[in-house]
Order: C-alpha cells, then structure tokens, then sequence
C-alpha cells in the first residue's frame, strides 16, 4: 500500500486508562500495538510538524497503515509514530 492509496482520519484525543460512557458526540480509538518508528520535530515548533510528515512520506520505511499518530507532550515536544509492518 503506498500513501496515496491510503485512507486516514484526523482524531484528537488523549491516553487513558480505562473507557467509561461517553459523551454524545465522543468516541474512543484504541491504537494497536505495533512497532513504530519515532521522528522528533524540532522541540517548540508545531509549525514544523507538516515538513516532517513530508520527510517520512518521502522515506522507503515499510510502514504498516495502520496507525500513525503525532504525540504533543508538555514542554513542547512533539513526535511523530509511524507503524512498521512486522
């Protein structure tokens, strides 16, 4: 599967331990276990984050397409996990 004949969707969430009942509207998303590879954007720069999705797209990396997902932590970091096939 190459990115151009992927699908993706945008959620915006956070890790929690446990699901209860959700408000009207909310949905849970469990992310699968899978290896990842790790890109760091420059730490206090959301603006960079498109340039290194551009970056990762233009790698060979045998990705999965099963999830990818940016981690903003506090502080300002941010990474970015892209799933790795087997």
């Amino acid at each position: 599967t190459t990115r151009s004949q992927s699908v993706s969707a945008l959620l915006i969430g956070a890790a929690v331990t446990r699901v209860g009942a959700l408000p009207a509207g909310l949905q849970h998303l469990r992310v699968p276990a899978q290896r990842y590879q790790v890109f760091a954007a420059p730490t206090g720069q959301p603006e960079q984050v498109g340039a290194l999705w551009q970056h990762i797209w233009a790698l060979p990396l045998p990705r999965a397409f099963v999830a990818d997902f940016e981690r903003y932590k506090p502080g300002g970091e941010i990474d970015v996990l892209v799933g790795l096939q087997p």
